[in-house]
């Protein structure tokens, strides 16, 4: 059963002290998701992103960096608030 306001999850996860440098990149990625942050956001993708939906049977156009970029911005404006957390 996932959890929700009814049933608490009793697991939770806490940064290292000391995280890697790939956890400190993962961090900052959610904490930019998290304030619905896109500059932020999108400077963690390559300049040639290409995103694409799977599956390809739903003939979704492949996006481009800034094609995604417009995208999330459409999504976020529909948001107040966005939150990425650990609890299982």
């Amino acid at each position: 059963m996932a959890a929700n306001a009814s049933f608490p999850s009793i697991l939770s996860w806490t940064p290292p002290p000391a995280p890697s440098q790939n956890l400190k990149v993962l961090l900052a990625y959610v904490n930019a998701r998290n304030k619905l942050d896109l500059s932020n956001v999108l400077r963690f993708f390559h300049t040639e992103l290409e995103h694409r939906y799977l599956p390809m049977s739903l003939g979704r156009p492949v996006l481009t960096k800034k094609q995604y970029g417009e995208y999330l911005e459409a999504l976020t404006s529909m948001m107040t608030t966005f939150t990425v957390s650990s609890q299982l």
